[in-house]
């Protein structure tokens, strides 16, 4: 089975069959662990289910830990918001959510000076400003 393929899948099975969902998400991950379309469907996964811790640590590890030298053949279907904006806000939410403010606001910070599209760019700083708050800087 293809990273594609299990990835595919597991979109399309998101909400009938958690086990099978994660289960699909690991196997991609397995095969093309470079690629952060997966992670970033198990992150929000995790999120939604209140697991942030567990959404912290897999985030991390799949943004810092694991290299990114993606081979050119591995890119099909490559989705470049993921790996620009959607992954990282995932991750602040889950810094956000484990009390790590400071670190989320660090991601968001950057990401702002990647210039996002506005819609995200609003995103990013309605984040910073619920950091802010938590660490009474605002």
């Amino acid at each position: 089975m293809s990273y594609y393929h299990c990835y595919k899948l597991a979109t399309e099975k998101c909400n009938h069959n958690p086990d099978n969902y994660i289960h699909l998400i690991h196997k991609a991950c397995e095969l093309i662990p470079e690629r952060l379309e997966a992670p970033f469907l198990l992150t929000r996964y995790y999120l939604t289910k209140n697991y942030n811790e567990l959404a912290y640590r897999f985030a991390h590890y799949s943004l810092f830990i694991q290299p990114k030298q993606l081979n050119m053949l591995d890119t099909l279907f490559y989705e470049s918001s993921i790996y620009d904006y959607h992954m990282p806000i995932e991750y602040s939410v889950a810094c956000y959510n484990t009390q790590r403010y400071y670190e989320c606001l660090d991601v968001n910070i950057k990401l702002l000076d990647k210039s996002p599209p506005e819609h995200i760019q609003n995103h990013i700083l309605h984040n910073i400003n619920c950091c802010k708050n938590k660490l009474n800087l605002a």
